[in-house]
Order: C-alpha cells, then sequence, then structure tokens
C-alpha cells in the first residue's frame, strides 16, 4: 500500500535539499520523487528500521511511500487507540468507534504546557536568535535550528558546538520540560540538546517515519509543539500507522517502547499554516559513562546566555 502524494501544496520553483526518500513542495514532480510513490525504487520497510536502529547498518527511516493511510488514531486524553482514519482530539470523538488493540506505550501528551505569551515569546526568538545562527534550510520542505553539540552519527564522535552554550530564553522551557518528563518517568531529565524545525503547509513540509539515534540519545525525547496543532504519526514494525493529535502549546514525551518500538515521522497533510516543533534530547547511557564528553556536553547545555 502507498500514500498518494499529494498536489494540493502551492507550486514552488527552485533547488531544494532533499535527497533519497526526501521530498518537498519543489521537488515533488521530479522522477526521483515520483519513483519512490510509483513503487519503482526498493525501500526500506518499518521492520527493518526499528530492527537496525542499534546496529552498525542502522537505517534511519522509512518512506511514507510504503505506507498507506493510517487506519487508528490515539486519542491524546485517554491514551487508547481506535479505528479511525482521522486524528481524534478528545474523548467524545470516539463514542462510537471501535477500539483497538494497539498500544504506544511511553507516549505522553500534556495540553498548555507553555502560556500563550511563553509561546511567542519563545517564537520571537527563534525567529531573530542572535547572537545565535538563524533559520536554515533542511531537507523535506523545513528549516531547522540546532542547540547542542555537533555529531556524526556514522563515525560516532561528538564535537562541542560552535556556540557551545543554550540562549537564555530556553532557560525557563528547559525546567518546564524537565520537571514534565520526571513527573512522567519518576527519573530527573537533563536536556543535552534542542532540534527546532519548522513545518509549512505550502512548502509541503514533513518528515520521515524514523527512530532517533540511540547510541548518542538517551530512553526519552520530549517535544513542544508551537504555533499550530499537528498530528504526529507513528508506525510499528508490522506497518500499522496510528495519528496522534498533537494541540497548539502541548508538551508530549516518548518513551520506553514509543521510544524503541515505534517510529514517528509528519504527515504533510497534517502541516496546516507555520508549525514549529522544539524536541528535546538527553544522553545515552554509553555518551553518559565518557564522563570528557559528557561533561562537556552538559556544561554547555546549562549555561546560558
Amino acid at each position: 500500500m502507498q500514500e498518494t502524494l499529494s498536489n494540493e501544496a502551492s507550486s514552488t520553483t527552485g533547488a531544494c535539499n532533499c535527497t533519497g526518500i526526501r521530498f518537498c513542495a519543489k521537488c515533488r514532480n521530479t522522477q526521483r520523487v515520483q519513483s519512490l510513490f510509483s513503487g519503482a525504487v526498493p525501500l526500506s520497510t518499518a521492520q527493518a528500521v526499528i530492527d537496525k536502529q542499534s546496529k552498525e547498518e542502522r537505517l534511519s527511516s522509512c518512506s511514507f511511500a510504503t505506507l498507506g493511510r493510517s487506519k487508528y488514531s490515539c486519542c491524546p486524553m485517554c491514551m487508547e487507540v481506535f479505528v479511525s482514519e482521522v486524528p481524534l482530539t478528545m474523548c467524545a470523538e470516539h463514542i462510537e468507534l471501535q477500539s483497538s488493540s494497539l498500544r504506544i506505550d511511553g507516549l505522553f501528551v500534556f495540553e498548555n504546557i507553555l502560556t500563550q505569551e511563553e509561546e511567542t515569546k519563545l517564537i520571537e526568538f527563534l525567529d531573530n536568535p542572535s547572537p545565535f545562527p538563524p533559520w536554515k534550510d533542511s531537507q523535506s520542505g523545513r528549516r531547522k535550528q540546532d542547540y547542542g553539540p555537533r555529531r556524526n552519527f556514522k563515525k560516532k564522535k561528538v564535537k562541542a558546538a560552535e556556540m557551545p552554550m543554550m540562549p537564555l530564553a530556553f532557560k525557563p522551557v528547559f525546567s518546564a520540560i524537565s520537571a514534565a518528563v520526571e513527573k512522567c518517568t519518576g527519573v530527573p531529565y537533563n536536556v543535552a540538546e534542542v532540534s527546532a524545525l519548522e513545518y509549512c503547509e505550502g512548502n509541503l513540509s514533513n518528515f520521515d517515519p524514523h527512530v532517533d539515534d540511540t547510541w548518542l540519545w538517551g530512553d526519552r525525547i520530549a517535544g513542544l509543539n508551537l504555533n499550530a496543532n499537528c498530528a504526529m504519526t507513528f508506525v510499528n514494525p508490522e506497518g500499522d500507522s496510528c495519528d496522534v493529535f498533537f494541540p497548539q502549546r502541548s508538551f508530549f514525551l516518548m518513551s520506553g517502547d514509543c521510544r524503541y518500538k515505534w517510529m514517528h515521522g509528519i504527515r504533510p497533510v497534517h502541516v496546516h499554516e507555520r508549525r514549529i516543533s522544539l524536541t528535546f534530547r538527553e544522553l545515552s547511557q554509553e555518551i553518559l559513562s565518557d564522563k570528557i564528553t559528557a561533561d562537556m556536553v552538559l556544561t554547555a547545555a546549562s549555561t546560558f546566555v
């Protein structure tokens, strides 16, 4: 089963940064991308990506071209999964729906972890982050900002960033995120890296299903969904897709099975207007055992300017 590549996004011309299985509005009609969605190119399965996540021949992601439309949705209020091709936003919407045996264990969603004023200030900083680098074009119709160490996942090397410190604007957010993660898991959470991503509907912005790196990053991945509602698609080894609705200003945590046994991604059809996500990561036990590297990363992450 394959997902149809939408043609509803506005037409955009010019070069983009997409390669391999990735696509955006600028390259969606190229032969490379059309070959993905026509089935002409062999693509990795969900099972292969999840099975190889901690192996030397690790696969970073699979393509939405291998997946059909989501048949399931997880209610963000009760966290139960139901048969639905439309993302559920509240319990009242699944009263008459068929329940599913699927469970995304380790996933937590909380609304309004930030106030509207706090969200506005945070977005204002991201749009003018001086003296930190501004938004830069990424793949899949996204723009990004990275705050944390420089890393090479293939060579497994970590270096200090050009600006080895965190913006002062992040300090209250770190406190809120760390407290929320500890409340969910009972274990203190030390932020080591922040990744900011901007999604725009007109760019066909998306993020192919993937498992965050397991060599560098630890057991818990936290996030903030800013400026717009969105839905994230979770995919298990069998290829079952389940959508989870994230309200604007919501906090989400991926841990346990959700972290390691499900991939997560953003379909372009779930991006409306401008969406900004902040992803917070902790260090893995392997990196924490390297005291010199761990101290370098965590000292930078706890220094605000």
